[in-house]
C-alpha cells in the first residue's frame, strides 16, 4: 500500500497501520518510493511514440530498442540457473530514467537520424502528443 505522507488522511491511515503491525509483532518492509516522476513517464512515452512513427517500428519494437540500448540498467542475471531477466521502467528511479532517456535520444539522433525533443520543448512534444493520439491504433 502506498501512503502519501503529505496528505493528512494518508498520514492518519499510515499511523493506524503502523500501530496494527506493531501490535501483531509482524515482520514488515518499509520502502520510500523514489521512482521516476509522472512527467518523466509521459515524456518517455511521447518520445518512444515519435521514434515509432518516424522509424516505421511499432511502439513495442521501439520500447525493445530503448531497453536493449540500456541493457546495463534493464537486464540482470539471476541464479540458480543463469537466466537473464528484464526490469520494468516502473522499477527505475529518476536518475536511472534520465540516463536511459539520454542514451536513447543520442542513439536516435546519431544512428537513426531522428531528432527526439528535449523535455523543455513543450510545443514539439504537444505536436507529438496530438499526432500520436490520432495514430493510436496504428502504433
Amino acid at each position: 500500500m502506498l501512503y502519501n505522507l503529505h496528505s493528512p488522511i494518508d498520514r492518519e491511515k499510515f499511523g493506524r497501520k503502523v500501530l496494527r503491525v506493531l501490535e501483531d509483532k509482524s515482520v514488515i518492509e518499509l520502502k520510500v518510493k523514489t521512482n521516476r516522476t509522472r512527467s518523466q513517464n509521459n515524456y518517455l512515452h511521447l518520445i518512444l511514440s515519435w521514434f515509432a512513427m518516424e522509424s516505421g517500428y511499432t511502439l513495442a519494437e521501439s520500447k525493445q530498442i530503448y531497453k536493449s540500448l540500456n541493457g546495463d540498467i534493464f537486464f540482470y542475471i539471476r541464479p540458480p540457473e543463469p537466466m537473464t531477466f528484464m526490469r520494468s521502467t516502473t522499477d527505475l528511479d529518476t536518475a536511472e530514467m534520465t540516463e536511459t532517456i539520454e542514451k536513447f535520444r543520442n542513439y536516435s539522433a546519431k544512428e537513426a537520424d531522428i531528432y527526439l525533443p528535449a523535455p523543455n520543448e513543450r510545443d514539439y512534444l504537444q505536436e507529438i502528443e496530438v499526432r500520436a493520439s490520432s495514430q493510436r491504433s496504428y502504433l
